[in-house]
This record gives C-alpha cells, sequence and structure tokens, in this order.
C-alpha cells in the first residue's frame, strides 16, 4: 500500500460526509482510507456503516483527544505514507493524489505540498512554503498538515505528543527536521482544502496554541533560549545601540553577510602574517 489518507472525527456529521464524498473516487489499489471516530453520538457511526467501501477501514471508540486519534489512525494503517485529511476537510481535487503519488517513492521522509485555506467568510488563500525549510521558518511557522504526506515509519518511531492539544503536529515536524534529520521535498500540487473552524484555527485558541509552542521551545531547544534577565538586556541594549543594529543589518542580508565574512578573513590572515 503507497497511501493511507487518515480522518478523524467526532461529533462532526455534516463534516465527516463532505471529507468522505472528497476521498471515496481516489481510492484505489493502493490508496486507502482509515477514519477514526471518537465514539459520535451524532449519526457519525452510522454513516461509517452506510458508506463502506473496500479500501475504507474505520472504527470509532472512545479516545483521549485529537493526536490519541491520529495515533490510533498510525497503527490502523498499512500505506508507506499518511496523509490526515480530518473531517470537515477535502481533497482540494482529484488528481491532487495522483499528481503526488510519483513523489512517495520512499526516498524521503516528509513530501511537502500546498493547503488551500478557507476562511469562515469562503474566501481562499494558498498557504505555500518556500523551497528551503530553515530553522526560522519551522520555529515561527507550521508545515501545512493535511497537505503533507509522512512516512508512516516515522509516526511509527515519533508518534504525536498526545499530552499537547493543539500542535503536537508541529513539534513532530519541528522535530523531525531539526533534531533528527528527517529529509523533505516540496511538491508544487495544491493537495487539499482546511476550513478555518477546527481546534488550532479557532481565534480563542492562538493563546493556547502560542503557549504550547513555547513549551515546545524551552524542552526541545531550550540550549537556544535565553533567560528572562539576558532577553531583557538584549531587547534593551540593541534598541539603543547603532553598533546592535549594524549587525543585525549584516545578519540579516545574505550579501551584507558574505563581505562581512571576507573583510573579517583579510583581516585574520594579515593578523597571522605580522
Amino acid at each position: 500500500m503507497k497511501l493511507s489518507i487518515i480522518t478523524i472525527n467526532y461529533n462532526d456529521h455534516a463534516g465527516l460526509m463532505r471529507t468522505i464524498a472528497s476521498v471515496t473516487p481516489v481510492l484505489a489499489s493502493d490508496v486507502e482510507h482509515v477514519i477514526v471516530d471518537g465514539d459520535s453520538s451524532d449519526g457519525s457511526k452510522e454513516l461509517l456503516t452506510t458508506h463502506d467501501h473496500p479500501k475504507r477501514i474505520s472504527v470509532s471508540e472512545p479516545d483521549q483527544g485529537i493526536y490519541n486519534a491520529m495515533n490510533k489512525g498510525v497503527t490502523m494503517a498499512s500505506g508507506e505514507y499518511l496523509l490526515f485529511i480530518n473531517a470537515g476537510d477535502t481533497l482540494l481535487e482529484r488528481s491532487a493524489i495522483s499528481k503526488a503519488i510519483p513523489a512517495l517513492d520512499g526516498a524521503v521522509d516528509y513530501v511537502i505540498g500546498d493547503l488551500m485555506v478557507q476562511d469562515e467568510e469562503g474566501n481562499d488563500s494558498l498557504w505555500q512554503l518556500p523551497e528551503e525549510l530553515t530553522a526560522n521558518v519551522l520555529l515561527t511557522r507550521s508545515v501545512p498538515h493535511p497537505a503533507t504526506f509522512i512516512k508512516r515509519q516515522q509516526l511509527v518511531k515519533r508518534p504525536y505528543d498526545e499530552t499537547l492539544k493543539i500542535v503536537a503536529d508541529w513539534k513532530h515536524f519541528l522535530t523531525g527536521l531539526l533534531k533528527h534529520n528527517c529529509t523533505y521535498t516540496r511538491i508544487s500540487v495544491a493537495v487539499s482544502r482546511f476550513y478555518m473552524d477546527g481546534i488550532s484555527a479557532a481565534v480563542d485558541q492562538q493563546a493556547n496554541r502560542h503557549a504550547e509552542m513555547e513549551q515546545v521551545k524551552d524542552v526541545e531547544f531550550s540550549m537556544f533560549k535565553l533567560d528572562p534577565y539576558d532577553a531583557y538586556l538584549w531587547k534593551n541594549y540593541a534598541s539603543r545601540n547603532k553598533r546592535v543594529d549594524y549587525l543585525r543589518r549584516i545578519d540579516s542580508s545574505p550579501i551584507l553577510r558574505k563581505l562581512a565574512t571576507g573583510i573579517l578573513y583579510c583581516l585574520a590572515q594579515f593578523t597571522t602574517r605580522r
């Protein structure tokens, strides 16, 4: 099996119907659909029965939250790669999977596509990451989870952190790429449409999201974090000192950075010869 599309659901009957309708046309010999329902009481369980398919497996039972359900889906899946399209979200078009399949060759851990994001007013915007994922990009932004094909073995070795409620997928990508030497490739394929009504997108959850991200940074990358006193000194000293401002400008410009490196190298050679 090349690909398992995993959907988690809890009491979102209408959203689950929309997702099933989107995924069913792409099911094939090398593509399966795994649905994990959290013992819903709104008719979702019955929906799983009426929409049975040879390439769809499902379970409906209590779970301990979003990421517990996702980890359950990983254990049920048999695909080499996994794609999470949760209840309510959809594949952008039928051809999205066929366009992405050639990149799922087992050579890389993450195949990252583009994500169409629809706000509550129905406006679409395309979420694209740069070709090169620097540490700054990964620490401040998120890899688009519903548009990223994840090698199943990575989630077997490093399951989603179930102590987190919102950013466990961000933590998985962050630590995978920065600490565990995971590989990735970008593909110019708009994979899915994400609707801005989930827990991770809700405006009233942004403070919780930020708090969880800071928690992850404290634990996983504490060696790069200033203590509060040093952070205060840096912020206040840097804002008043022109030399620090010049250094910041040099560091933010690749051309100036190379020029400064060249000057320092020449000075070092000159000093050594003397």
